[in-house]
């Protein structure tokens, strides 16, 4: 898994959530809030990326083997189940084989591949069926729109549970994309609007039957975010540069070297975010099928739906070559809509990749089914022109994907030496668990959830209950800004204790007024001795040491604490 060495950033988060939804659901807990993590204040975990259906699905692996290698099987699996879900839809309307390719350039898309530390954005099997539905609905069926509404609310419901940053970015594409539909049909358009109309009412009631526990706390639970988790400047930093759709990245086989360094001015130099990649073969062949057969409702309401999705990935100013300029795109309207403002711009490449393997593979099929006509010597060269250029697609986006499992590098003993902490005690990690730092939520998740930590990776309720990264400090602040200085080499997130600050006094106020009941230490950072020196000084030797001392723990009590 790429864990980094150490369980560090987004990986290690999503494994603590995929272990935190059985521990929480089979101790009679609700799986939306806990001060497991930021004691003792706590998080809303419905305001993050907590997958609460993916623990659930993962629960066997992570009960047996753990959350490390749950989140390494629902990471495959996200790659698989995503492409075979295309295929499955693709079925619907083209032969197999066109179908399979369609899948695997969905499932293995340059998105795909560039989020693959974000578990919560690369899970997207629901993502095709819901786009069928919509599609079948825009068909104006007959019959069946409660039981098509049923669907479309249950599985919106289900990826609610997965991702709802990727959900209502599918939506309002998929709004956009209906409206341009309805309206095409001019005077027509009221038998085309009114199955949709008639099955959004049964969509919303199965919706809130899957995810209105889930909605609840996101909107109003204890701690509970309102507007973007993170300040919206910082949000749309990450955007899709115009030239991103037609110059490959590092995760692209075919790479010419002169562009090796192009895509690095891409999105604020964010290599994840940099996921919007296509390839101008691609482009070119949903261009030219979406205008040949534009009387295809399927090809042509997903071109359009995707040159919509294309254009929202840009963000609200164009950006060329890493540079922003000052003309204005419509992603900027997001801002003023409360449920919308946390969008990241360039995660709407996984709706272009969407609509782009629908409409290129349904293109493909009306191309074929037009080859067994007797053309004319021009057609027969334009033929063979399509030929070539669907090779080119297909080559110019193939991925270079290798998947290495590596163990965290934890020295040997580290849970035995966490053994030593006592049931339901609360504990101060060095490193303070902060991002990328989430070792000491690793080895939480891994241990059971036996202990409680000061700090985490969560975005929280701040001021107004707009969202903040890290939360707010806990007196003697100095602690946490100590922890944070020691860790980075220079203040941060907390201010820095002063010169004449009494570090062991204050220690030992937070341990007392915070009841921590333990100290972890593991050796890494910019000065890890000078907090090692500070716990040896309050509580004495460490309790358990492993790894020639790079891993330690401290058991404390008020009366234990030299400073005291």
């Amino acid at each position: 898994m790429p864990f980094g060495g150490f369980g560090y950033g987004d990986p290690a988060r999503d494994s603590w959530f995929l272990g935190w939804t059985p521990f929480a659901l089979s101790h009679g807990l609700t799986p939306f809030h806990t001060n497991f993590v930021d004691f003792p204040r706590g998080a809303n975990l419905a305001s993050n990326t907590s997958i609460p259906l993916l623990g659930i699905l993962a629960w066997p692996v992570t009960s047996t083997l753990g959350p490390v290698a749950a989140y390494n099987v629902l990471l495959r699996l996200a790659f698989a189940a995503s492409a075979g879900s295309m295929f499955l839809v693709l079925r619907t309307w083209c032969r197999t084989w066109i179908a399979f390719v369609g899948g695997l350039f969905f499932g293995f898309s340059p998105y795909m591949v560039a989020q693959i530390t974000h578990l919560n954005l690369i899970f997207a099997p629901l993502l095709p069926p819901i786009v069928l539905v919509v599609v079948r609905l825009l068909g104006r069926p007959t019959g069946g729109t409660r039981r098509l509404g049923l669907l479309l609310g249950a599985m919106s419901g289900a990826q609610l549970l997965i991702c709802p940053e990727l959900l209502a970015m599918l939506g309002v594409v998929c709004v956009i994309g209906a409206a341009f539909f309805i309206a095409r049909d001019g005077k027509g358009w009221k038998a085309r609007a009114t199955p949709v109309l008639l099955a959004m009412p049964w969509a919303v009631l199965s919706t809130l039957v899957v995810a209105g526990y889930f909605l609840f706390w996101a909107l109003a639970g204890v701690g509970h975010v309102s507007g973007p988790p993170q300040p919206i400047q910082s949000l749309q930093l990450f955007r899709t540069d115009l030239l991103a759709p037609i110059v490959p990245t590092l995760n692209q086989a075919l790479l010419p070297k002169s562009l090796v360094t192009t895509a690095g001015h891409f999105d604020a130099g964010n290599f994840t975010e940099n996921d919007g990649y296509l390839g101008l073969g691609l482009l070119a062949w949903v261009a030219i099928v979406a205008i040949r057969y534009r009387r295809s409702k399927v090809v042509l309401y997903s071109a359009v739906a995707a040159a919509c999705a294309l254009l929202l990935s840009l963000g609200p100013r164009l950006t060329i070559n890493g540079t922003v300029s000052a003309i204005p795109l419509p992603e900027a309207l997001f801002e003023r809509v409360p449920l919308l403002q946390g969008f990241v711009p360039s995660r709407f490449a996984e709706v272009v990749a969407l609509f782009v393997a629908i409409s290129a593979s349904v293109g493909a099929e009306h191309f074929l089914r037009g080859l067994g006509d007797k053309p004319a010597t021009g057609r027969r060269l334009g033929n063979m022109g399509m030929v070539l250029l669907a090779g080119v697609a297909l080559a110019l986006p193939f991925p270079q994907l290798a998947f290495v499992t590596k163990a965290p590098q934890w020295p040997h003993g580290l849970y035995r030496a966490l053994g030593r902490i006592a049931h339901d005690d609360v504990v101060l990690a060095y490193p303070y668990p902060t991002d990328p730092y989430t070792e000491a939520m690793s080895w939480q998740a891994e241990d059971g959830f036996r202990f409680k930590l000061v700090g985490g990776y969560m975005d929280i309720q701040g001021s107004g209950h707009a969202g903040q990264e890290n939360p707010p400090g806990l007196a003697p602040v100095e602690i946490q800004g100590f922890l944070m200085e020691s860790l980075y080499g220079r203040p941060r997130s907390y201010p820095a204790p002063g010169p004449g600050y009494h570090l062991a006094a204050g220690l030992c106020t937070f341990v007392r007024r915070y009841h921590v009941g333990a100290l972890v230490y593991w050796r890494t950072g910019a000065h890890p001795e000078r907090v090692r020196q500070l716990f040896v000084r309050d509580f004495g030797p460490p309790t358990a040491s492993v790894g020639h001392g790079s891993f330690e723990v401290w058991r404390t009590s008020p009366g234990a604490c030299a400073a005291g």
